[in-house]
């Protein structure tokens, strides 16, 4: 149960802008997929690579980042390239 409610709505506010910024800061030097975005942010699980997440927790993390970058990209802070099936910052980013 959840007692104070204030506090955990900060708390989600901090992890969600936190988020933001470690994409912004993925998509710095090139342009990525979802999938090597996901690949690239830390993650409070117990495996040292990537390569070693259960195939289920690589598909629930590559949907997390998905949806920071639709969130980014509604700002106008992000595009993506179909063509290229990549993400990258905006020239205003």
């Amino acid at each position: 149960m959840i007692r104070d409610v204030a506090g955990r709505i900060r708390q989600l506010e901090d992890h969600h802008l936190a988020r933001i910024d470690e994409v912004i800061a993925l998509l710095d030097d090139r342009p990525r997929s979802a999938y090597e975005i996901a690949s690239k942010m830390t993650w409070d699980i117990d495996l040292d690579d990537w390569e070693r997440f259960p195939v289920a927790q690589k598909w629930f993390a590559t949907g997390e980042a998905s949806s920071h970058l639709e969130h980014l990209r509604a700002l106008g802070r992000i595009v993506f390239d179909p063509d290229a099936n990549s993400w990258h910052l905006t020239a205003s980013s």
